[in-house]
């Protein structure tokens, strides 16, 4: 994909654009934004552009050369794409061996044709001496060198970091935007899917159906005041972060659309959404099993304070 196909992302593709037909590179740039908007999808076809041999137009890439399809297969040697990584062991960030591997293939000596790309997802999950690390290298980056820096929550980045980086704000994509990503894809759901999808594409659409679906029944709950189906359901989720996530996401679309469809009960999903806000907060400092209980509970007041205050 060329970075003039990537839909919904004007201001991004703009930059980008512009800074490969000036020639003005930086070493360093931060991709920030909601997930599921196309930070990585921007960032691969970045890196394309910048590699492509045989460019029709400066700012694209022509998708027949080696390292055009290099990259599209993820094959591209001077590219990387890092993750933070986790297990019952060890928390989840980036860790020393990674960073190690990214210094080791920085040093070595690309083609004078060629940029090395390095691609950090969820770069505001990096700490510590890893951390000192890799701004080591972000300051003095070897020639042809560039990383792109990818995250969904800005404020958590490390200052030291984010100061050093050139940064590209993506926004939630507009529902055209959505409808005509899904059309791409050929998936099913027309403009109801996109806006179930709340400006955002990060999960197939039966992915989207199941999610919605169990935040539904949760509201569901709370709008009965079942306090003990909450607690029922807050035990079955337990410390399971990923699983609690889901459910927040699950919510936000969920209310969303009932802000936009449900213009009289319009103060009703402000305050559940602010409600969700919260225990997003909480859950990116900690994760308790008291967490689904007080979010069903303040949700179960703002449904009943609608209908009974």
């Amino acid at each position: 994909m060329n970075l003039s196909d990537i839909v919904g992302q004007p201001h991004a593709v703009t930059c980008l654009t512009r800074a490969i037909k000036s020639r003005r590179i930086g070493h360093a740039y931060l991709f920030f934004g909601p997930p599921g908007v196309g930070k990585k999808t921007a960032a691969l076809a970045f890196a394309r552009a910048l590699n492509c041999e045989r460019p029709l137009v400066p700012g694209t890439g022509c998708g027949e050369c080696v390292p055009c399809r290099e990259i599209e297969s993820g094959a591209f040697p001077d590219m990387m794409v890092v993750l933070p990584e986790g297990d019952e062991e060890r928390e989840n960030t980036f860790h020393t061996e990674q960073i190690s591997a990214i210094i080791a293939r920085a040093s070595m000596t690309a083609s004078p044709a060629r940029w090395k790309v390095f691609i950090l997802e969820d770069i505001h999950l990096i700490r510590g001496d890893t951390a000192n690390r890799l701004l080591k290298i972000i300051e003095e980056p070897p020639p042809h060198t560039i990383f792109l820096l990818l995250t969904s929550e800005p404020d958590r980045v490390l200052p030291t970091i984010r100061s050093r980086c050139q940064r590209i704000r993506f926004g939630l994509l507009s529902r055209p935007a959505v409808v005509e990503i899904m059309r791409r894809h050929k998936a099913d759901g027309g403009e109801a899917g996109a806006e179930l999808m709340m400006g955002q594409v990060d999960r197939p659409p039966e992915e989207i159906a199941e999610v919605t679906g169990r935040a539904e029944e949760f509201l569901g709950m709370a709008s009965r005041f079942d306090l003990a189906g909450i607690c029922a359901r807050s035990k079955e989720i337990a410390k399971d972060t990923e699983e609690l996530s889901s459910l927040l996401d699950g919510l936000e679309r969920v209310c969303g659309v009932r802000l936009r469809t449900e213009t009289e009960n319009a103060g009703r999903w402000v305050d559940a959404l602010d409600a969700v806000a919260l225990a997003r907060q909480r859950l990116r400092r900690y994760a308790d099993k008291t967490l689904v209980d007080a979010l069903g509970a303040e949700l179960a007041l703002v449904l009943r304070r609608d209908t009974h205050g």
